[in-house]
């Protein structure tokens, strides 16, 4: 199953069957491919954008192809002969970035000051779930 996607891996294992996917949410599903050739029914592996995607709308994911792995975590909820629904970590580390009107800011004399141009980038520790059940 190397280089198939998130969605292949979840409708494989008929874990969306009982769960309507949003559009947006399978379009990212659909763009992410997995790097390994996971054999079990819940599993942790890395993916790798396979098309140029943007999430959602608050905020850009900066999902785009050639970019770095990103960590990811599939959990089939109920038995695994006949599942109820799913839950995906996605684990972006430092490519998410805030809208253009939220800008880099420091702390000067008690105030809040701009920090110069450029985008907020969150870093760190984020996870993006997913859950169909």
């Amino acid at each position: 199953m190397a280089g198939a996607t998130l969605r292949q891996a979840i409708d494989e294992r008929k874990a969306a069957d009982r769960v309507v996917v949003p559009p947006d949410v399978g379009t990212l599903l659909d763009s992410l491919a997995l790097v390994g050739t996971p054999t079990t029914p819940s599993f942790s592996d890395k993916v790798v954008v396979s098309v140029a995607t943007k999430l959602f709308g608050f905020a850009d994911l900066a999902l785009d192809p050639g970019g770095p792995e990103i960590d990811v975590d599939l959990t089939i909820e109920g038995p695994a002969a006949s599942p109820t629904g799913f839950r995906i970590d996605l684990k972006p580390l430092d490519r998410l970035t805030l809208p253009d009107t939220l800008r880099p800011a420091v702390l000067q004399n008690g105030a809040l000051a701009p920090a110069g141009g450029g985008r907020v980038r969150v870093r760190g520790a984020l996870v993006i779930r997913i859950s169909g059940t």
